[in-house]
């Protein structure tokens, strides 16, 4: 049964273009000039409803990395800058606590998805939101120059390094109202993983930026505890004691290792990396996609759009040499578009249940978007830019 809801199938150029031109105008960054909301970016829209739940720090974080993969791939202009002035001056206005960790969810009135547990009135503070948005200060600092990034990353970084373990892993969050750093065994982010060494790529690039060795060796203590994790046939355990794995935080891991391993020429990082990535691949199913998670040895097969596109983008870089598979992965990540005619987005696809989301999702669409443009450098055997890796 396909999945495509546009009415002509488009080309991959026409995809990116399209895409990119859903970040910028479509509204998933809020342009209200309530200061309150200015510059934020919404997790998806919801087609059905014409509405956003609420405004995401960790996905504000991905669109910093996303905006400069435009300045990056496609040419710098002043619309990049003043979007990711946009990003930068609401988190640093409004989702950062004193602690220099990230606010994560800051509900729309009356929005059907409200969690109290994530709201902003909770100041539950999760350290991997917290470094996605440093990933993607240090991104966008690539591309500006501007030091008042690198104030709100120093303030992010210490706040990760207040949380990191002698074993170097980070506890999942922090509550400022207890002062404690907890670990939960529910969920796989709820608790210390190698998922985590995502954060070390905002950490690396600080640590050089600053020319300050604490930061880079935090960023290596995070990959270093990574590989302790990493079983025999490539795999990232997502929950302690297990062998069950979430390809979304396996993905994560592998990123992590990606970057640093590529800045720090660790070979041992890359090649436990691309382990993850072959892995991953085993998982392909019969219509080109990834199953979304492994538990008790069995797959589920509903679709997450995410870890589609975040197996592509890492196969593209680490090369691998499965021409026929990344190809049908390609085709399958392309079904999930969702264009109006001017923008595309791209559909999140279904929760664990098997259920398809009404939504086009935020950062399904800049995972996809990535990965469909490496996909491109590889096929084209052109060299791929980590700089801005979402």
């Amino acid at each position: 049964m396909t999945t495509r809801i546009t009415e002509k199938e488009l080309t991959r150029d026409e995809i990116l273009q399209q895409t990119r031109d859903w970040m910028l105008h479509s509204g998933i960054q809020n342009q209200s000039e309530d200061p309150k909301l200015h510059g934020a970016i919404n997790a998806w829209h919801d087609v059905e409803q014409d509405s956003y739940p609420y405004m995401y720090s960790e996905i504000t974080g991905y669109g910093l990395s996303a905006l400069a993969h435009f300045a990056d791939t496609y040419g710098d202009n002043e619309l990049l800058r003043e979007r990711i002035r946009d990003a930068h001056t609401w988190i640093a206005t409004q989702a950062l606590h004193e602690s220099g960790g990230v606010l994560t969810r800051d509900y729309y009135p009356d929005s059907a998805a409200y969690n109290e547990h994530f709201d902003f009135k909770n100041q539950t503070l999760y350290t991997f939101d917290t470094g996605m948005v440093l990933n993607g200060l240090m991104a966008a600092w690539n591309i500006t120059k501007d030091k008042s990034l690198i104030t709100t990353a120093t303030a992010h970084a210490r706040f990760l390094m207040s949380a990191q373990k002698d074993d170097g892993s980070i506890y999942a969050y922090y509550e400022p109202s207890n002062d404690a750093w907890i670990d939960t065994p529910e969920k796989w982010s709820s608790q210390s993983g190698a998922y985590h060494a995502k954060c070390a790529i905002g950490l690396y690039q600080l640590g050089i930026v600053r020319e300050d060795d604490r930061y880079t060796n935090a960023a290596l203590a995070l990959c270093d505890y990574a590989l302790s994790m990493q079983k025999e046939d490539g795999r990232f355990p997502s929950f302690a004691g297990t062998t069950d794995t979430e390809l979304h935080p396996h993905s994560y891991t592998i990123e992590g290792l990606t970057f640093v391993g590529t800045k720090a020429d660790r070979k041992d990082y890359l090649d436990a990396a691309k382990r993850g990535v072959e892995w991953s691949l085993t998982m392909q199913q019969s219509e080109g996609g990834i199953a979304r998670s492994v538990h008790d040895e069995t797959p589920n097969t509903n679709e997450r759009v995410d870890v589609l596109a975040q197996t592509l983008r890492m196969a593209s870089v680490h090369r691998v040499n499965e021409k026929d598979a990344l190809n049908a992965l390609e085709q399958r990540i392309s079904q999930y578009v969702h264009s109006n005619g001017a923008h595309s987005g791209f559909k999140y696809g279904s929760d664990n249940e098997g259920r398809s989301q009404p939504h086009v999702n935020a950062w399904v669409t800049m995972f996809a978007l990535q990965a469909l443009s490496y996909k491109k450098n590889l096929d084209n055997d052109e060299q791929i830019n980590l700089a801005s890796l979402i």
